[in-house]
């Protein structure tokens, strides 16, 4: 199983540390899996960019492997817009981090075409989120977890243990829901 993570506007410029937590803790959750951060840099203009990122992870990764989609920000919201377009891959998963789910009435999803997914996800919201502090709950998630983090540095700083916690939520919703 691949574990892909779809990185977030400003993630693709110093936000390393982040993705190496969630690597390790994804890694040993999922034993066997290989963790994977695709860094693209784009902007929330730039609606090609966010267009190109998603065909190009279903081009290198719909192989008929199964994935889980871990996105961080608006890399979740591509995340949920890849997911529907795999065909040979099972998305087993999503878990969205921080994502901006809601903003001017879900225009982000709409931008990406996202539609609704057979897949679980599992999303969380950062109780301090200063960049998204509407909220980022997914109305659609099996799971929702609220964190006492921010947007980017305490996810960085991997803050009590964080990156953890969320690669364990993801481990539980897997094992709940692999049979159904």
């Amino acid at each position: 199983m691949k574990i892909i993570g779809f990185v977030g506007i400003q993630d693709s410029n110093g936000m390393d540390p982040v993705w190496k937590h969630f690597g390790s803790a994804f890694e040993e959750q999922f034993p066997g899996a290989t963790f994977c951060a695709e860094r693209r840099s784009y902007d929330f203009w730039q609606i090609w960019k966010m267009w190109n990122y998603r065909n190009e992870i279903i081009s290198m990764y719909d192989t008929g492997e199964d994935v889980i989609f871990v996105g961080h920000s608006m890399g979740a919201m591509i995340a949920l817009a890849a997911a529907s377009r795999f065909k040979k891959s099972a998305v087993r998963e999503v878990v969205t981090i921080n994502a901006p789910h809601h903003f001017l009435f879900g225009i982000f999803a709409l931008i990406n075409w996202c539609v609704p997914i057979k897949s679980p996800v599992l999303s969380t919201s950062g109780r301090y989120d200063e960049v998204i502090p509407w909220g980022t709950t997914y109305s659609k998630a099996a799971t929702h977890i609220v964190l006492p983090i921010n947007h980017h540095r305490d996810l960085m700083k991997n803050f009590l243990g964080v990156a953890e916690e969320i690669a364990k939520a993801a481990k539980k919703l897997f094992e709940r829901t692999r049979h159904e």
